[in-house]
């Protein structure tokens, strides 16, 4: 995973070896910083780079723990397209 551990999103010791675990790890903290300090989450989400658009339709469902699994998959799913790319091009 990396990145201090996705940017604080997961705890230091978290060594990514279960995707499920991880996830639900990843949808608690997004839950809390969408309660407690959401301007530090977006800055989180665009050193990520998840995609705006996909971030509004998130945003859409209105309710956190909604909000929070949402933005948990787009992580998820941001981190495996970079993996992806850096297994196909190589790491720089």
């Amino acid at each position: 995973m990396s990145n201090e551990a996705i940017f604080g999103l997961l705890p230091a010791e978290f060594s990514g070896n279960s995707p499920i675990l991880s996830k639900e790890m990843l949808k608690e903290k997004l839950l809390e910083m969408l309660r407690e300090d959401s301007g530090k989450l977006i800055n989180i989400l665009y050193r990520i780079d998840i995609s705006e658009s996909k971030l509004s339709r998130a945003f859409e469902a209105k309710i956190d723990t909604k909000i929070a699994a949402e933005i948990a998959t787009l992580v998820v799913e941001r981190l495996m397209q970079k993996q992806e790319t850096r297994k196909k091009y190589g790491e720089i």
